[in-house]
């Protein structure tokens, strides 16, 4: 059995948006970014959930969506979603994340044009950038 750094690195390097792990990955990007970056999601007993960095002022809309592989081993995919940034204060459902949570991010690269940080649209503070090889 592969490890599973080697499997996730070899999935990354074909361009492949599905983690075979058999978990969501929450695909993310700045509205107008070139590339998608994502982030694992994770099983909380009811629903996935996977968190996002802090979008800065100049991230005015952040595109994303959801994929998984389903029972049959198929990957699925959500629409795209647009979801605005409000000022805080003004969001209907604040965030609600511990700070050693928020602080303990790691996001993951779709791109080698990425570079080998996240854009900077997004709070870097305890975020964790991979950038594919």
């Amino acid at each position: 059995m592969q490890a599973l750094t080697e499997r996730v690195r070899e999935w990354r390097q074909r361009g492949e948006s599905v983690d075979f792990r058999g978990h969501p990955i929450h695909v993310f990007r700045r509205e107008g970014e070139d590339y998608y970056s994502f982030v694992p999601m994770t099983f909380t007993g009811v629903s996935w959930c996977g968190t996002l960095p802090a979008p800065r002022e100049k991230a005015k809309t952040i595109e994303y969506y959801v994929n998984a592989v389903d029972d049959s081993y198929q990957p699925q995919r959500t629409s795209t979603f647009r979801l605005p940034i409000k000022p805080e204060g003004v969001c209907e459902f604040p965030p609600t994340v511990e700070p050693a949570k928020a602080g303990a991010i790691k996001v993951f690269a779709t791109n080698r044009k990425q570079g080998k940080k996240l854009d900077d649209a997004f709070a870097l503070a305890g975020v964790t950038f991979v950038p594919l090889p």
